[in-house]
Protein backbone atom coordinates (compact mmCIF):
# COMPACT_ATOMS: atom_id res chain seq x y z
CA UNK A 1 0.00 0.00 0.00
CA UNK A 2 2.86 2.37 0.85
CA UNK A 3 4.41 1.65 -2.55
CA UNK A 4 1.13 2.43 -4.29
CA UNK A 5 0.76 5.73 -2.40
CA UNK A 6 4.34 6.61 -3.34
CA UNK A 7 3.62 5.75 -6.99
CA UNK A 8 0.50 7.93 -6.96
CA UNK A 9 2.47 10.82 -5.46
CA UNK A 10 5.07 10.52 -8.18
CA UNK A 11 2.35 10.45 -10.85
CA UNK A 12 0.66 13.52 -9.39
CA UNK A 13 3.99 15.34 -9.46
CA UNK A 14 4.40 14.29 -13.08
CA UNK A 15 0.93 15.64 -13.87
CA UNK A 16 1.82 18.94 -12.21
CA UNK A 17 5.01 19.10 -14.28
CA UNK A 18 2.97 18.69 -17.47
CA UNK A 19 0.57 21.41 -16.28
CA UNK A 20 3.44 23.83 -15.63
CA UNK A 21 4.81 23.04 -19.10
CA UNK A 22 1.49 24.05 -20.66
CA UNK A 23 0.43 20.49 -21.50
CA UNK A 24 -2.89 20.14 -19.63
CA UNK A 25 -4.16 17.20 -21.71
CA UNK A 26 -1.29 15.01 -20.54
CA UNK A 27 -1.81 16.16 -16.94
CA UNK A 28 -5.53 15.36 -17.17
CA UNK A 29 -4.85 11.88 -18.57
CA UNK A 30 -2.49 11.02 -15.70
CA UNK A 31 -4.92 12.25 -13.02
CA UNK A 32 -7.87 10.46 -14.58
CA UNK A 33 -5.87 7.24 -14.69
CA UNK A 34 -5.13 7.55 -10.95
CA UNK A 35 -8.80 8.16 -10.18
CA UNK A 36 -9.88 5.21 -12.30
CA UNK A 37 -7.94 2.97 -9.91
CA UNK A 38 -8.41 5.02 -6.74
CA UNK A 39 -11.51 7.28 -6.98
CA UNK A 40 -11.14 8.24 -3.30
CA UNK A 41 -7.64 9.66 -3.74
CA UNK A 42 -7.98 13.14 -2.26
CA UNK A 43 -4.88 14.67 -3.86
CA UNK A 44 -5.73 13.42 -7.35
CA UNK A 45 -9.26 14.83 -7.03
CA UNK A 46 -7.81 18.14 -5.85
CA UNK A 47 -5.28 18.46 -8.65
CA UNK A 48 -7.79 17.52 -11.34
CA UNK A 49 -10.27 20.05 -9.96
CA UNK A 50 -7.61 22.76 -9.98
CA UNK A 51 -6.52 21.76 -13.50
CA UNK A 52 -10.05 22.35 -14.75
CA UNK A 53 -10.26 25.61 -12.81
CA UNK A 54 -7.05 26.92 -14.37
CA UNK A 55 -8.46 26.01 -17.79
CA UNK A 56 -11.55 28.11 -17.10
CA UNK A 57 -13.80 25.05 -16.67
CA UNK A 58 -15.04 25.58 -13.13
CA UNK A 59 -18.25 23.59 -13.61
CA UNK A 60 -16.08 20.50 -14.23
CA UNK A 61 -13.60 21.32 -11.50
CA UNK A 62 -15.94 21.97 -8.58
CA UNK A 63 -17.19 18.35 -8.14
CA UNK A 64 -13.60 17.08 -7.90
CA UNK A 65 -12.70 19.76 -5.37
CA UNK A 66 -15.82 18.94 -3.36
CA UNK A 67 -14.74 15.30 -3.31
CA UNK A 68 -11.24 16.30 -2.24
CA UNK A 69 -12.61 18.34 0.66
CA UNK A 70 -14.94 15.56 1.71
CA UNK A 71 -12.01 13.12 1.74
CA UNK A 72 -9.54 15.55 3.38
CA UNK A 73 -11.56 18.14 5.33
CA UNK A 74 -8.41 19.49 7.03
CA UNK A 75 -6.56 20.20 3.78
CA UNK A 76 -6.39 23.99 3.90
CA UNK A 77 -5.54 24.53 0.21
CA UNK A 78 -8.43 22.33 -0.94
CA UNK A 79 -10.95 24.01 1.37
CA UNK A 80 -9.65 27.48 0.53
CA UNK A 81 -9.58 27.00 -3.24
CA UNK A 82 -13.02 25.43 -3.30
CA UNK A 83 -14.33 28.54 -1.53
CA UNK A 84 -12.53 30.82 -3.99
CA UNK A 85 -13.91 29.00 -7.04
CA UNK A 86 -17.44 28.77 -5.65
CA UNK A 87 -17.27 32.54 -5.09
CA UNK A 88 -16.26 33.02 -8.73
CA UNK A 89 -19.22 30.90 -9.79
CA UNK A 90 -21.72 32.82 -7.69
CA UNK A 91 -22.32 29.99 -5.20
CA UNK A 92 -21.97 32.48 -2.40
CA UNK A 93 -23.38 30.56 0.56
CA UNK A 94 -21.23 27.50 -0.20
CA UNK A 95 -18.22 29.73 -0.78
CA UNK A 96 -18.71 31.47 2.56
CA UNK A 97 -18.91 28.13 4.38
CA UNK A 98 -15.63 26.97 2.85
CA UNK A 99 -13.79 30.24 3.38
CA UNK A 100 -14.90 30.23 7.01
CA UNK A 101 -13.73 26.63 7.19
CA UNK A 102 -10.36 27.65 5.80
CA UNK A 103 -10.10 30.37 8.46
CA UNK A 104 -10.76 27.80 11.18
CA UNK A 105 -7.87 25.75 9.78
CA UNK A 106 -5.50 28.76 9.49
CA UNK A 107 -6.85 31.72 11.47
CA UNK A 108 -3.77 33.83 10.74
CA UNK A 109 -3.90 33.56 6.95
CA UNK A 110 -4.61 37.14 5.74
CA UNK A 111 -5.73 36.27 2.20
CA UNK A 112 -8.63 34.14 3.46
CA UNK A 113 -9.96 37.00 5.58
CA UNK A 114 -9.60 39.32 2.59
CA UNK A 115 -11.51 37.01 0.28
CA UNK A 116 -14.19 36.47 2.91
CA UNK A 117 -14.54 40.25 3.13
CA UNK A 118 -15.08 40.45 -0.63
CA UNK A 119 -17.70 37.72 -0.42
CA UNK A 120 -19.53 39.52 2.40
CA UNK A 121 -19.48 42.64 0.21
CA UNK A 122 -21.00 40.70 -2.68
CA UNK A 123 -23.75 39.54 -0.34
CA UNK A 124 -24.42 43.12 0.76
CA UNK A 125 -23.16 42.63 4.31
CA UNK A 126 -21.01 45.74 4.62
CA UNK A 127 -20.25 45.51 8.35
CA UNK A 128 -19.02 41.91 8.01
CA UNK A 129 -17.04 42.83 4.88
CA UNK A 130 -15.26 45.67 6.63
CA UNK A 131 -14.50 43.55 9.69
CA UNK A 132 -12.98 40.76 7.57
CA UNK A 133 -10.90 43.15 5.47
CA UNK A 134 -9.65 44.99 8.56
CA UNK A 135 -8.70 41.64 10.08
CA UNK A 136 -6.74 40.83 6.94
CA UNK A 137 -4.94 44.19 7.14
CA UNK A 138 -4.12 43.63 10.81
CA UNK A 139 -2.33 40.44 9.75
CA UNK A 140 -0.73 41.98 6.65
CA UNK A 141 -0.84 45.81 6.84
CA UNK A 142 1.08 46.32 3.59
CA UNK A 143 -1.11 44.21 1.34
CA UNK A 144 -1.96 46.49 -1.57
CA UNK A 145 -4.72 44.21 -2.89
CA UNK A 146 -6.58 44.32 0.42
CA UNK A 147 -6.23 48.10 0.52
CA UNK A 148 -7.84 48.21 -2.92
CA UNK A 149 -10.70 46.09 -1.62
CA UNK A 150 -11.14 48.46 1.32
CA UNK A 151 -11.21 51.31 -1.17
CA UNK A 152 -13.81 49.59 -3.29
CA UNK A 153 -15.96 49.02 -0.20
CA UNK A 154 -15.94 52.79 0.40
CA UNK A 155 -16.40 53.40 -3.33
CA UNK A 156 -19.67 51.45 -3.66
CA UNK A 157 -21.05 53.23 -0.60
CA UNK A 158 -20.42 56.57 -2.30
CA UNK A 159 -17.42 57.62 -0.18
CA UNK A 160 -15.20 58.73 -3.05
CA UNK A 161 -12.51 60.59 -1.08
CA UNK A 162 -12.05 57.71 1.34
CA UNK A 163 -11.88 55.28 -1.57
CA UNK A 164 -9.24 57.35 -3.35
CA UNK A 165 -7.14 57.44 -0.17
CA UNK A 166 -7.10 53.63 -0.01
CA UNK A 167 -6.24 53.33 -3.71
CA UNK A 168 -3.38 55.81 -3.37
CA UNK A 169 -2.02 53.95 -0.34
CA UNK A 170 -2.10 50.73 -2.37
CA UNK A 171 -0.19 52.37 -5.21
CA UNK A 172 2.53 53.64 -2.87
CA UNK A 173 3.09 50.01 -1.89
CA UNK A 174 2.75 48.65 -5.41
CA UNK A 175 2.94 51.16 -8.28
CA UNK A 176 1.92 48.47 -10.82
CA UNK A 177 -1.38 47.52 -9.17
CA UNK A 178 -3.69 47.83 -12.17
CA UNK A 179 -6.89 47.34 -10.19
CA UNK A 180 -6.07 50.40 -8.04
CA UNK A 181 -5.72 52.57 -11.16
CA UNK A 182 -8.91 51.15 -12.65
CA UNK A 183 -10.95 51.65 -9.48
CA UNK A 184 -9.67 55.22 -9.26
CA UNK A 185 -10.74 55.80 -12.86
CA UNK A 186 -14.23 54.57 -11.96
CA UNK A 187 -14.54 57.33 -9.34
CA UNK A 188 -14.99 59.75 -12.27
CA UNK A 189 -14.11 62.67 -10.02
CA UNK A 190 -11.89 64.51 -12.49
CA UNK A 191 -8.80 64.21 -10.28
CA UNK A 192 -6.65 62.27 -12.74
CA UNK A 193 -4.28 65.20 -13.35
CA UNK A 194 -0.90 65.15 -15.08
CA UNK A 195 1.10 63.64 -12.15
CA UNK A 196 -1.37 60.74 -11.85
CA UNK A 197 -1.34 60.18 -15.62
CA UNK A 198 2.48 60.17 -15.67
CA UNK A 199 2.52 57.60 -12.88
CA UNK A 200 -0.03 55.43 -14.69
CA UNK A 201 1.85 55.67 -17.97
CA UNK A 202 5.13 54.69 -16.30
CA UNK A 203 3.44 51.69 -14.70
CA UNK A 204 1.78 50.75 -18.02
CA UNK A 205 5.16 50.55 -19.74
CA UNK A 206 6.95 48.88 -16.83
CA UNK A 207 8.22 45.32 -17.49
CA UNK A 208 7.14 44.52 -13.92
CA UNK A 209 3.47 44.86 -14.84
CA UNK A 210 1.56 41.69 -15.73
CA UNK A 211 -0.99 41.51 -18.55
CA UNK A 212 -4.09 41.82 -16.37
CA UNK A 213 -2.69 44.84 -14.53
CA UNK A 214 -1.61 46.35 -17.85
CA UNK A 215 -5.10 45.82 -19.30
CA UNK A 216 -6.71 47.58 -16.33
CA UNK A 217 -4.15 50.40 -16.42
CA UNK A 218 -4.62 50.85 -20.16
CA UNK A 219 -8.36 51.28 -19.69
CA UNK A 220 -7.66 53.76 -16.89
CA UNK A 221 -5.37 55.80 -19.14
CA UNK A 222 -8.10 55.79 -21.75
CA UNK A 223 -10.54 57.33 -19.29
CA UNK A 224 -7.93 59.84 -18.13
CA UNK A 225 -7.27 61.15 -21.65
CA UNK A 226 -11.00 61.07 -22.43
CA UNK A 227 -11.60 63.41 -19.48
CA UNK A 228 -9.05 65.77 -21.05
CA UNK A 229 -10.81 65.66 -24.41
CA UNK A 230 -7.87 63.86 -26.07
CA UNK A 231 -10.06 61.27 -27.75
CA UNK A 232 -7.61 59.84 -30.29
CA UNK A 233 -5.05 59.20 -27.58
CA UNK A 234 -7.75 57.82 -25.25
CA UNK A 235 -8.98 55.35 -27.85
CA UNK A 236 -5.45 54.18 -28.49
CA UNK A 237 -5.21 53.03 -24.88
CA UNK A 238 -8.70 51.48 -24.93
CA UNK A 239 -7.74 49.56 -28.06
CA UNK A 240 -4.40 48.36 -26.70
CA UNK A 241 -6.00 47.22 -23.44
CA UNK A 242 -8.68 45.27 -25.27
CA UNK A 243 -6.15 43.63 -27.57
CA UNK A 244 -4.22 42.52 -24.49
CA UNK A 245 -7.32 40.99 -22.96
CA UNK A 246 -8.41 39.38 -26.21
CA UNK A 247 -5.21 37.32 -26.27
CA UNK A 248 -6.26 35.63 -23.02
CA UNK A 249 -9.84 34.83 -24.08
CA UNK A 250 -11.21 31.89 -26.01
CA UNK A 251 -14.31 33.49 -27.49
CA UNK A 252 -16.21 31.97 -30.40
CA UNK A 253 -19.13 33.67 -32.10
CA UNK A 254 -20.38 30.29 -33.28
CA UNK A 255 -20.45 28.92 -29.72
CA UNK A 256 -22.17 32.09 -28.51
CA UNK A 257 -24.81 31.91 -31.25
CA UNK A 258 -25.45 28.24 -30.44
CA UNK A 259 -25.79 29.16 -26.73
CA UNK A 260 -28.44 31.79 -27.53
CA UNK A 261 -30.25 29.42 -29.88
CA UNK A 262 -30.30 26.71 -27.20
CA UNK A 263 -32.15 29.10 -24.86
CA UNK A 264 -34.66 30.09 -27.53
CA UNK A 265 -35.44 26.47 -28.43
CA UNK A 266 -35.62 25.25 -24.84
CA UNK A 267 -37.92 27.97 -23.53
CA UNK A 268 -40.58 28.01 -26.23
CA UNK A 269 -44.41 27.50 -25.95
CA UNK A 270 -44.30 23.76 -25.06
CA UNK A 271 -42.32 24.67 -21.94
CA UNK A 272 -44.72 27.50 -21.09
CA UNK A 273 -47.67 25.09 -21.31
CA UNK A 274 -45.71 22.57 -19.24
CA UNK A 275 -45.39 25.10 -16.39
CA UNK A 276 -48.80 26.77 -16.61
CA UNK A 277 -50.66 24.93 -13.86
CA UNK A 278 -47.81 25.09 -11.36
CA UNK A 279 -46.64 28.66 -11.94
CA UNK A 280 -46.69 30.90 -8.86
CA UNK A 281 -48.42 34.28 -8.77
CA UNK A 282 -46.20 36.16 -6.31
CA UNK A 283 -45.83 39.81 -7.42
CA UNK A 284 -42.51 40.42 -5.68
CA UNK A 285 -39.93 39.96 -8.47
CA UNK A 286 -38.94 42.71 -10.89
CA UNK A 287 -36.36 41.55 -13.42
CA UNK A 288 -34.25 44.41 -14.79
CA UNK A 289 -32.49 43.09 -17.88
CA UNK A 290 -30.49 44.27 -20.88
CA UNK A 291 -26.87 44.47 -21.90
CA UNK A 292 -24.29 45.82 -19.44
CA UNK A 293 -23.84 49.61 -19.56
CA UNK A 294 -27.41 50.15 -20.80
CA UNK A 295 -28.67 52.11 -17.77
CA UNK A 296 -29.83 49.23 -15.59
CA UNK A 297 -28.05 50.57 -12.46
CA UNK A 298 -29.82 53.91 -12.86
CA UNK A 299 -33.20 52.24 -13.34
CA UNK A 300 -32.73 50.05 -10.28
CA UNK A 301 -31.61 53.04 -8.19
CA UNK A 302 -34.76 54.95 -9.19
CA UNK A 303 -36.98 51.97 -8.40
CA UNK A 304 -35.18 51.21 -5.11
CA UNK A 305 -35.77 54.81 -3.98
CA UNK A 306 -39.50 54.05 -3.74
CA UNK A 307 -40.59 53.25 -0.16
CA UNK A 308 -42.35 50.08 -1.35
CA UNK A 309 -39.45 48.73 -3.41
CA UNK A 310 -36.03 47.24 -2.75
CA UNK A 311 -33.07 46.80 -5.09
CA UNK A 312 -31.29 43.48 -4.56
CA UNK A 313 -28.66 44.26 -7.21
CA UNK A 314 -26.93 41.75 -9.47
CA UNK A 315 -27.81 38.63 -7.52
CA UNK A 316 -27.05 35.17 -8.87
CA UNK A 317 -30.16 33.43 -7.56
CA UNK A 318 -31.37 32.49 -11.04
CA UNK A 319 -28.63 29.85 -10.90
CA UNK A 320 -31.02 27.83 -8.74
CA UNK A 321 -33.09 27.08 -11.84
CA UNK A 322 -30.07 26.34 -14.03
CA UNK A 323 -28.31 24.04 -11.59
CA UNK A 324 -31.37 21.98 -10.67
CA UNK A 325 -32.41 21.63 -14.32
CA UNK A 326 -28.94 20.45 -15.33
CA UNK A 327 -28.86 18.04 -12.40
CA UNK A 328 -32.14 16.45 -13.47
CA UNK A 329 -31.53 16.42 -17.23
CA UNK A 330 -27.76 15.84 -17.19
CA UNK A 331 -27.64 18.25 -20.16
CA UNK A 332 -26.65 21.89 -20.61
CA UNK A 333 -29.43 24.28 -19.62
CA UNK A 334 -32.13 24.44 -20.92
CA UNK A 335 -31.98 21.28 -23.04
CA UNK A 336 -34.81 18.87 -22.20
CA UNK A 337 -36.17 21.33 -19.65
CA UNK A 338 -39.74 20.25 -20.44
CA UNK A 339 -38.92 16.81 -18.96
CA UNK A 340 -38.43 18.36 -15.52
CA UNK A 341 -41.61 18.03 -13.39
CA UNK A 342 -43.30 21.46 -13.24
CA UNK A 343 -43.57 21.21 -9.46
CA UNK A 344 -39.78 21.45 -9.33
CA UNK A 345 -39.93 24.93 -10.84
CA UNK A 346 -42.63 26.16 -8.49
CA UNK A 347 -40.48 25.00 -5.57
CA UNK A 348 -37.41 26.74 -6.95
CA UNK A 349 -39.45 29.90 -7.64
CA UNK A 350 -40.51 30.08 -4.00
CA UNK A 351 -36.92 29.55 -2.86
CA UNK A 352 -35.74 32.22 -5.31
CA UNK A 353 -38.26 34.75 -4.00
CA UNK A 354 -37.34 33.95 -0.40
CA UNK A 355 -33.69 34.63 -1.18
CA UNK A 356 -34.58 37.76 -3.15
CA UNK A 357 -36.58 39.14 -0.24
CA UNK A 358 -33.72 38.77 2.25
CA UNK A 359 -33.09 42.25 3.62
CA UNK A 360 -36.05 43.71 1.72
CA UNK A 361 -38.25 44.28 4.77
CA UNK A 362 -41.87 44.92 3.82
CA UNK A 363 -41.14 45.97 0.22
CA UNK A 364 -43.82 44.99 -2.26
CA UNK A 365 -41.39 44.76 -5.17
CA UNK A 366 -37.78 43.55 -5.18
CA UNK A 367 -35.57 43.91 -8.24
CA UNK A 368 -33.04 41.44 -9.59
CA UNK A 369 -30.65 43.45 -11.79
CA UNK A 370 -28.52 40.71 -13.32
CA UNK A 371 -28.36 42.03 -16.91
CA UNK A 372 -27.87 38.68 -18.62
CA UNK A 373 -31.08 37.33 -17.17
CA UNK A 374 -32.41 38.43 -20.56
CA UNK A 375 -31.35 34.96 -21.72
CA UNK A 376 -33.69 33.28 -19.22
CA UNK A 377 -36.62 35.65 -19.48
CA UNK A 378 -38.85 32.89 -20.87
CA UNK A 379 -38.10 30.75 -17.83
CA UNK A 380 -39.14 33.48 -15.38
CA UNK A 381 -42.23 34.43 -17.37
CA UNK A 382 -43.38 30.81 -17.40
CA UNK A 383 -42.73 30.02 -13.74
CA UNK A 384 -43.67 33.38 -12.12
CA UNK A 385 -46.77 34.69 -13.85
CA UNK A 386 -46.88 38.06 -12.04
CA UNK A 387 -43.18 38.90 -12.25
CA UNK A 388 -42.42 42.23 -13.93
CA UNK A 389 -39.81 42.65 -16.65
CA UNK A 390 -37.97 45.87 -17.43
CA UNK A 391 -35.75 45.96 -20.49
CA UNK A 392 -33.13 48.71 -20.38
CA UNK A 393 -32.12 49.99 -23.78
CA UNK A 394 -29.62 52.62 -24.83
CA UNK A 395 -28.20 53.76 -28.15
CA UNK A 396 -26.47 50.58 -29.47
CA UNK A 397 -23.21 52.36 -30.32
CA UNK A 398 -23.04 54.09 -26.92
CA UNK A 399 -23.78 50.77 -25.21
CA UNK A 400 -21.09 48.88 -27.10
CA UNK A 401 -18.54 51.67 -26.67
CA UNK A 402 -19.10 51.69 -22.91
CA UNK A 403 -18.70 47.91 -22.75
CA UNK A 404 -15.47 48.21 -24.75
CA UNK A 405 -14.15 50.82 -22.32
CA UNK A 406 -14.77 48.73 -19.20
CA UNK A 407 -13.19 45.53 -17.94
CA UNK A 408 -15.30 42.40 -18.22
CA UNK A 409 -14.17 38.93 -17.14
CA UNK A 410 -13.56 35.99 -19.44
CA UNK A 411 -17.23 35.02 -19.76
CA UNK A 412 -17.68 38.24 -21.76
CA UNK A 413 -15.14 37.46 -24.46
CA UNK A 414 -17.15 39.44 -27.00
CA UNK A 415 -16.43 42.65 -25.06
CA UNK A 416 -12.84 43.22 -26.22
CA UNK A 417 -13.37 43.29 -29.99
CA UNK A 418 -15.50 45.88 -31.80
CA UNK A 419 -16.70 43.51 -34.52
CA UNK A 420 -17.59 40.77 -32.02
CA UNK A 421 -19.37 43.36 -29.87
CA UNK A 422 -21.54 44.28 -32.82
CA UNK A 423 -22.29 40.65 -33.62
CA UNK A 424 -23.14 39.96 -29.97
CA UNK A 425 -25.47 42.95 -29.93
CA UNK A 426 -27.30 41.53 -32.94
CA UNK A 427 -27.73 38.18 -31.13
CA UNK A 428 -29.10 40.05 -28.12
CA UNK A 429 -31.58 42.00 -30.29
CA UNK A 430 -32.79 38.78 -31.87
CA UNK A 431 -33.25 37.18 -28.47
CA UNK A 432 -35.27 40.11 -27.13
CA UNK A 433 -37.46 40.15 -30.27
CA UNK A 434 -38.13 36.46 -29.59
CA UNK A 435 -39.28 37.15 -26.03
CA UNK A 436 -41.39 40.13 -27.14
CA UNK A 437 -43.23 37.87 -29.59
CA UNK A 438 -43.80 35.20 -26.95
CA UNK A 439 -44.85 37.60 -24.17
CA UNK A 440 -46.52 40.62 -25.79
CA UNK A 441 -47.14 43.40 -23.29
CA UNK A 442 -45.20 41.80 -20.41
CA UNK A 443 -41.82 43.42 -21.08
CA UNK A 444 -41.59 47.14 -20.38
CA UNK A 445 -38.84 48.81 -22.40
CA UNK A 446 -37.25 51.95 -21.00
CA UNK A 447 -34.89 54.01 -23.12
CA UNK A 448 -31.89 55.56 -21.36
CA UNK A 449 -32.07 58.57 -23.66
CA UNK A 450 -35.78 59.12 -22.97
CA UNK A 451 -35.19 58.71 -19.25
CA UNK A 452 -32.55 61.43 -19.05
CA UNK A 453 -34.50 63.78 -21.36
CA UNK A 454 -37.93 63.32 -19.72
CA UNK A 455 -37.32 61.90 -16.24
CA UNK A 456 -40.70 62.84 -14.74
CA UNK A 457 -42.88 61.08 -17.29
CA UNK A 458 -40.51 58.13 -17.74
CA UNK A 459 -40.29 57.47 -14.01
CA UNK A 460 -44.08 57.62 -13.67
CA UNK A 461 -44.47 55.02 -16.41
CA UNK A 462 -41.77 52.83 -14.87
CA UNK A 463 -43.50 52.85 -11.49
CA UNK A 464 -46.87 52.20 -13.07
CA UNK A 465 -45.52 49.11 -14.80
CA UNK A 466 -44.32 47.85 -11.41
CA UNK A 467 -47.71 48.53 -9.78
CA UNK A 468 -46.31 51.36 -7.66
CA UNK A 469 -47.72 54.83 -7.10
CA UNK A 470 -45.58 57.89 -7.95
CA UNK A 471 -43.24 59.00 -5.18
CA UNK A 472 -40.99 62.10 -5.15
CA UNK A 473 -38.11 60.07 -3.68
CA UNK A 474 -37.71 58.38 -7.08
CA UNK A 475 -36.85 61.73 -8.66
CA UNK A 476 -34.25 62.25 -5.92
CA UNK A 477 -32.73 58.82 -6.47
CA UNK A 478 -29.21 60.24 -6.14
CA UNK A 479 -29.91 60.92 -2.45
CA UNK A 480 -30.80 57.28 -1.73
CA UNK A 481 -28.12 55.70 0.43
CA UNK A 482 -27.80 52.11 -0.71
CA UNK A 483 -25.00 49.81 -1.74
CA UNK A 484 -24.36 49.86 -5.51
CA UNK A 485 -21.77 47.29 -6.59
CA UNK A 486 -21.34 48.53 -10.15
CA UNK A 487 -18.97 50.66 -12.27
CA UNK A 488 -21.81 53.21 -12.16
CA UNK A 489 -21.67 53.45 -8.35
CA UNK A 490 -20.56 57.09 -8.36
CA UNK A 491 -22.51 58.18 -11.43
CA UNK A 492 -25.91 57.28 -10.01
CA UNK A 493 -25.20 59.45 -6.98
CA UNK A 494 -25.51 62.47 -9.28
CA UNK A 495 -28.82 63.96 -10.44
CA UNK A 496 -29.98 62.97 -13.93
CA UNK A 497 -27.56 64.31 -16.55
CA UNK A 498 -27.06 63.96 -20.29
CA UNK A 499 -23.27 63.63 -20.33
CA UNK A 500 -23.36 60.01 -21.53
CA UNK A 501 -25.80 60.53 -24.41
CA UNK A 502 -24.06 60.36 -27.78
CA UNK A 503 -20.59 59.77 -26.33
CA UNK A 504 -19.75 57.57 -29.30
CA UNK A 505 -19.48 60.67 -31.53
CA UNK A 506 -16.14 61.44 -29.85
CA UNK A 507 -14.85 58.23 -31.43
CA UNK A 508 -16.82 58.20 -34.67
CA UNK A 509 -13.82 57.37 -36.87
CA UNK A 510 -12.52 54.55 -34.63
CA UNK A 511 -15.96 52.93 -34.24
CA UNK A 512 -16.58 52.32 -37.94
CA UNK A 513 -16.01 48.52 -37.65
CA UNK A 514 -18.66 48.35 -34.90
CA UNK A 515 -21.15 50.56 -36.74
CA UNK A 516 -20.76 48.52 -39.92
CA UNK A 517 -21.87 45.36 -38.09
CA UNK A 518 -24.70 47.09 -36.24
CA UNK A 519 -26.01 48.69 -39.44
CA UNK A 520 -25.68 45.50 -41.45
Amino acid sequence: MAEKRQAYSAEIERAEKFRRMGRPAQAEAILRKILAGAPAHAAANYHLGMLYHLAGRNSLGIPYLETAVRLAPNDFEAVFNLGVIQHEEGKLDNARAHLEGAISLRPEDPRTHSLLGQLHRDQGNIAAAEAALQKSLSLDPDNDDTLVQMGFLSHIQGNGDEARNYYERALILNPVNGEAYYRMAMLRDGKAGEPVIRKMDAAYHSPAMGNLDRTLTGLSLGFAFESLGQYDRAFGYFQEANLLQKRSTDYSYQRQAAFFDRHKRGLEPPFLEHCAENAIDDETPVFIVGLPRSGSSLVEQILASHPDAHGAGEVEYSRLFVEETERLTAKPFPQDIATVPPGVFSGISRKYIKMLRAGAGTAQRVSDKLPHNFLRLGLFAATMTNARFILCERDPVDTCLSIYQHFFAGAHGYACDLVELGRYYRLYQDMMSHWQRLFPGRIYTISYEDLVLEPDSQIRQLLSHCGLTPDPACLRFHETGRLVDSPSAMQIRRPIHRDSVGRWRNYEKQLQPLRKVLDG
